[in-house]
């Protein structure tokens, strides 16, 4: 008898099965894949090895200018994949050594959730539970049609496409656009939103598109894809009133719950993702549901907090999921992180007061010749909470997670700015864009 039997070896699933076994539980974990999930096996890991090697090549083309001479003979994709491997089957073997080290009991199988207290394994075995954590994740939408990719077929393709075309153009879409375009494809976007990365602050959405338009790669917005034609070996995105004929379609435009094994439980779902409350409990008592498969925040740092969450529920304890300091990040070159509310957001409901720093006026960031980008702080202008903070630059995606600390701390804006940062580095972007909320910023001219 188990005390909790998680189902889903993804980022939520094994820190789940962790936590609940830290807390003295009983743990078992069915996995039908690899565990690490669709993030360290598909997903985040290995298109930051690729974005990685996008951000090496963009540091190269500095290296004449600063004394260095050095012969770029263009990516071994064959080797890049190799390397990727490498790492991810290092990891996989982490996350199992890990479970392993705590006493949790591994089933590589499939699973079917009868209910709270019955998981059945494809052998027919009966793992009997206090509780179920469910923790499938999500799944990318396929299509039969030649020539179309999915992300999960685009990280091992190993021959460069001349041509391709991207539809969607959320994170997925437009990490994949730059890893793409560094390999020598002309990559074209296309969007049936207006914008660009529809659930980030406007201006560094603006600003990051005109830095991928100005390196080749082609962004089609409010265009809706009426259907794909296969002529030859190419492959023709008809549009309203346009096609575009390329080699390869990637497929970025969304993902769905995956609900294998829980076709007959009979939770509420919600837009096709499983409903849960605070606690991450379903509509099922005993049965608590975490990461994609909700729904709620598709990234792997808010899986990994959901996990703790249910896992601690499911053994007692009473505790909520609070995503309202969950950092978005974006790892393109430059970088675009941020956290809190956008501006649009923002002034829906407070009266705002923004600062903002460049990394133009940045002694590190000048060293690394890496001055694109600003850091954005929005505050209330009441009170001077933190609301908000967007960043796009170098080293983005490290630097938020201090304005994350300051936020979810709720230290007042004020009181932020007035910490002592270290000199010289790209985190004083952040100290002068705080202290810029009340014209305080000693490194921006008098206003």
């Amino acid at each position: 008898m188990y005390d909790v039997v998680v189902v889903g070896g993804g980022p939520a699933g094994y820190v789940a099965a962790i936590k609940a076994a830290m807390l003295g539980g009983n743990v078992a974990i069915v996995e039908a894949d690899k565990f690490g999930g669709t993030c360290l096996n598909r997903g985040c890991i290995p298109t930051k090895i690729y974005t990685e090697n996008v951000e090496m090549l963009e540091a190269m083309k500095q290296f004449s200018k600063r004394g260095i001479s050095v012969n770029i003979e263009g990516q071994d994709i064959k080797k890049a994949i190799k390397y990727k491997n490498r790492v991810t089957k290092k990891l996989v073997a982490g996350v199992e050594g890990l479970l392993k080290s705590h006493g949790v009991d591994l089933f590589k199988t499939k699973a079917t959730v009868k209910n709270a207290n019955n998981v059945v394994l494809e052998s027919g075995e009966i793992l009997s539970t206090n509780s179920v954590i469910i923790a499938t994740g999500a799944k990318t939408c396929k299509t039969d049609t030649k020539g179309i990719v999915t992300s999960t077929e685009a990280i091992d393709l190993e021959e460069i496409p001349e041509t391709m075309a991207i539809i969607g153009s959320d994170f997925i879409a437009i990490e994949f656009a730059e890893i793409f375009n560094s390999r020598g494809s002309k990559v074209t976007i296309v969007s049936c939103d207006d914008e660009i990365l529809i659930d980030i602050d406007r201006e560094l959405a603006t600003t990051l598109k005109k830095i991928l338009a100005k390196k080749g790669i082609e962004i089609l917005t409010s265009e809706k894809v009426d259907k794909f034609i296969e002529d030859d070996d190419k492959v023709i995105v008809k549009l309203a009133d346009k096609e575009v004929k390329v080699d390869k379609v990637l497929l970025a435009s969304g993902r769905e719950a995956n609900l294998n094994g829980l076709e007959n439980l009979g939770v509420k779902k919600e837009n096709g993702f499983v409903s849960v409350n605070d606690n991450m409990e379903t509509s099922i008592k005993g049965i608590y549901a975490v990461g994609d498969v909700t729904g709620i925040d598709m990234t792997a740092h808010a899986a990994f907090t959901m996990g703790e969450v249910a896992a601690q529920n499911a053994m007692g304890r009473k505790v909520k999921f609070k995503g309202q300091a969950s950092p978005k990040c974006l790892y393109t070159v430059p970088q675009v992180a941020s956290v809190g509310l956008t501006e649009d957001e923002a002034i829906k409901s407070y009266n705002i007061k923004i600062g903002k720093f460049s990394l133009a006026a940045n002694g590190k960031a000048l060293t690394e010749s890496a001055t694109d980008g600003f850091v954005k702080v929005i505050a209330d202008q009441k009170y001077g909470e933190i609301l908000g903070v967007h960043i796009i630059g170098k080293n983005a995606t490290e630097l938020v997670n201090e304005a994350a600390i300051l936020k979810a701390l709720e230290v007042p804006v004020d009181e932020a700015a007035d910490i002592i940062f270290a000199h010289p580095t790209i985190s004083e972007v952040l100290k002068e864009a705080l202290a810029d909320v009340d014209n305080n910023s000693i490194h921006t001219p008098n206003k």
